[in-house]
């Protein structure tokens, strides 16, 4: 059975398909939800799931999709059905009508969140619920929103305020499901709301080679694409791995009074945004979300911003999320060598296996932050990622508008 929406997903079930999933990553998961509903100025997210009521009673594969409806009644709340599969993403917001107008799109951070025993018909229920493509809806024109069935395109209301509950000012318990106010129903926001994505993408930090099939014949196309990790369970394995020549930049560093620290304070945030957010302008020239999402970050205790400091001052640092027992994320990073070093050294004492370096570029395609994370002792594994476009003439018309407005520094949100 089909569940939308974080006030029908039974937040036990979410966190045993997080400890049980061969996909897992920290995107998949409550806390995740949580981050994202707290930022209603720059995304709206949406958690979809698939279920099954229990492995007596197996689903039938032949089986209609159901519309986003609550737990069914013959399921008690003693008994709640087994998550098989979630997927949670954000769909990305701007003020600014014409960037979010050609620039929206949903993203899935780390992929679906699938069990290992989830069958071809249960993906494509959960697939279907994102795409364009389903056969079971009518399908849309090439330049039409997705259908009104999907919960990605349930519109906010506009004139909704903010209700107690909201995740903005009272963050939810664990098992407590979302008020009514969830940002995905209705915003809090004055302006216009969101329309539905152009194109939904999945940024994949696992192997979902088995089920590929399933994906393309939800009308997903796969794009190669690297993710790199670095094995932090043994620290003289770990060591042995970096190239002599980052070694050096380390040493050096170390020598020179740099000392790494956990941010704690908003002005070392601030610090870290500045050098970040120059780093953007001026070579990546990429999407980057304003300071709040970083303050909002560091508040709510989602992971760890580990900085560098030199005489006091803040000259790079790490923005990571963290699934407890299991990895840590490299989501957004500046400065030295030492930086990359520090992440590396906080896995390792807090009994973090993974360190996950996520975005690696694409193969065959020359990327000088490739192969700067190589000599750190990376490995490469082309996970990929899923695309599916809803409207193809807005897709191009996009791609077009965002590589204008990256020359002239203009995409940040």
């Amino acid at each position: 059975m089909l569940i939308s929406g974080i006030e029908h997903i039974d937040r036990q079930a979410w966190l045993q398909l997080v400890r049980e999933s061969p996909t897992a990553t920290w995107f998949q998961t409550p806390e995740a939800y949580d981050f994202y509903a707290s930022l209603p100025q720059m995304m709206t997210p949406f958690v979809i799931a698939v279920t099954r009521q229990s492995s007596e009673n197996p689903p039938l594969s032949n089986s209609p999709l159901s519309a986003a409806s609550p737990l069914s009644e013959a399921s008690p709340l003693t008994n709640p059905p087994l998550i098989k599969g979630l997927v949670l993403g954000y769909v990305t917001r701007d003020h600014n009508p014409l960037k979010q107008f050609f620039s929206r799109r949903a993203i899935i951070y780390g992929g679906p969140l699938l069990a290992d025993d989830i069958t071809d018909d249960e993906l494509k229920e959960l697939l279907y619920s994102l795409s364009a493509a389903s056969p079971l809806k009518d399908p849309p024109l090439e330049d039409s929103p997705l259908s009104a069935a999907s919960p990605l395109k349930n519109p906010p209301l506009e004139d909704s305020p903010l209700s107690a509950a909201s995740p903005l000012k009272n963050p939810p318990l664990e098992d407590s499901p979302l008020s009514a106010a969830s940002p995905l129903k209705n915003s809090p926001l004055e302006d216009p709301p969101l329309t539905s994505p152009i194109y939904v993408e999945t940024r994949n930090f696992a192997d979902f080679s088995r089920w590929r099939h399933v994906f393309e014949q939800c009308g997903f196309r796969y794009q190669p694409h690297y993710d790199m990790f670095i094995d932090c369970s043994d620290r003289d394995a770990m060591l042995a791995r970096i190239h002599e020549s980052k070694l050096r930049q380390i040493r050096k560093a170390q020598n020179e009074g740099v000392e790494i620290v956990e941010a704690t304070s908003g002005h070392e945030v601030a610090e870290f945004y500045s050098l970040l957010k120059t780093l953007y302008q001026k070579k990546v020239r990429k999407p980057l979300f304003n300071e709040e999402f970083f303050t909002t970050f560091v508040a709510q205790k989602r992971g760890v911003l580990l900085l560098a400091k030199r005489d006091d001052k803040v000259i790079g640092g790490m923005l990571c999320p963290i699934l407890s027992g299991k990895a840590l994320y490299e989501w957004y990073v500046v400065g030295p060598a030492i930086v990359t070093w520090a992440a590396m050294n906080y896995a390792n004492n807090h009994h973090l296996p993974l360190f996950d370096l996520m975005g690696a570029g694409e193969p065959d395609v020359p990327y000088g932050v490739r192969d700067f994370k190589l000599q750190f002792g990376g490995e490469l594994h082309e996970f990929g990622r899923f695309t599916n476009v809803n409207s193809l003439i807005l897709y191009r018309i996009g791609k077009a508008v965002i590589s204008i407005t990256r020359r002239l520094n203009l995409l940040f949100f």
